[in-house]
């Protein structure tokens, strides 16, 4: 779910966009679709890159409140907590680490996307 930041950084990309790049796709002839898919998504895209990594940071970072608030009962288990759960509790420290190594690769692309979309940015190949 979109929070009320991630909507104001899309809402402040859209609203960045040039209005005259608009005007002279519509004088070629193109519609709404068009001007979306070739104009707008890809001047927005780093706000996109943005908002996403976010939103799967803070997705990650859930383990702290549902163990204050469940502690990982009611099942309101992450990732997190059954990290947790199986290396403090059951002892399986093997099954804690595969968690842990899921996790990684999980997070992966996130981090490659980001890197890949900085370097584009700062006109790096």
């Amino acid at each position: 779910m979109l929070t009320g930041l991630s909507m104001v950084i899309l809402s402040a990309a859209i609203k960045g966009v040039p209005s005259e790049l608009h005007e002279a796709a519509r004088v070629d002839g193109a519609n709404e679709s068009t001007l979306f898919f070739r104009i707008t998504l890809p001047l927005i895209r780093p706000a996109i890159v943005l908002v996403v990594t976010t939103l799967f940071i803070s997705s990650l970072k859930t383990f702290d409140v549902v163990w204050v608030l469940t502690n990982g009962n009611f099942d309101t288990g992450v990732v997190g907590t059954e990290i947790y759960r199986q290396l403090f509790s059951a002892r399986h420290h093997g099954r804690a680490a595969t968690l842990a190594v899921f996790l990684l690769v999980a997070a992966t692309p996130v981090i490659v996307i980001n890197v890949r979309s900085h370097r584009r940015e700062a006109g790096h190949r």
